[in-house]
């Protein structure tokens, strides 16, 4: 008779971890420096109105690829680390 070995630690549900990861990733530094862009910089800075994303789709950090919900909240994201380190 052998005795089975006992499962270590909590592994957890992965599926919805999982989900979550994908939901909240950004974009890649590749699609960032698309976007930099002089042409797509300007329509990623002038979209028409978007009531599902946050602040109507107008205010967007290009760096960031963010949208904030009014021009001091996106005044105030230029002064953070999270800017600083992105756009470097």
């Amino acid at each position: 008779m052998t005795r089975y070995s006992r499962k270590k630690g909590n592994h957890g549900y992965t599926a919805k971890r999982k989900q979550l990861k994908v939901k909240r990733r950004t974009k890649d530094l590749d699609e960032i420096d698309n976007d930099l862009e002089p042409q797509n910089a300007e329509n990623l800075l002038n979209q028409p109105i978007d009531l599902d994303v946050a602040g109507a789709a107008q205010h967007y950090c290009l760096h960031c690829a963010r949208y904030f919900i009014d021009d001091n909240a996106l005044q105030a994201h230029f002064r953070t680390k999270v800017h600083k380190r992105r756009r470097v």
